[in-house]
């Protein structure tokens, strides 16, 4: 995309230069870690440790969805993807604790 096209279609001086920037940026880190890329001229796999942690909010959201697909609504929304829609395209899901209360649109 050129500089003529980027601030024809609304970007102004400042998002090209940040985008721009971003692009250099990424240009000098690995594509699959997001380390710079000198480091791997001089590492080994054996430099490295691997941890997770489980999000438990994903996890439960999970366990919802997958009960939502042997509710009603749920056996509805596979009727209605076998004959190619998609229900769950306009559905956005989301998580929250008593504490937290539902998200607002406000």
């Amino acid at each position: 995309m050129t500089m003529d096209h980027r601030v024809a279609s609304g970007w102004d001086w400042f998002d090209v230069e940040i985008m721009d920037a971003w692009g250099r940026l990424n240009d000098h880190l690995c594509p699959q870690c997001g380390r710079p890329l000198a480091i791997h001229d001089h590492d080994k796999p054996s430099d490295y440790k691997a941890a997770f942690f489980t999000c438990t909010a994903t996890q439960r959201l999970d366990e919802l969805q997958k009960q939502w697909e042997q509710s009603p609504q749920g056996k509805k929304d596979k009727a209605a993807q076998d004959k190619g829609l998609h229900p769950e395209r306009a559905r956005r899901w989301f998580t929250y604790t008593a504490a937290e209360g539902l998200p607002s649109s406000t």
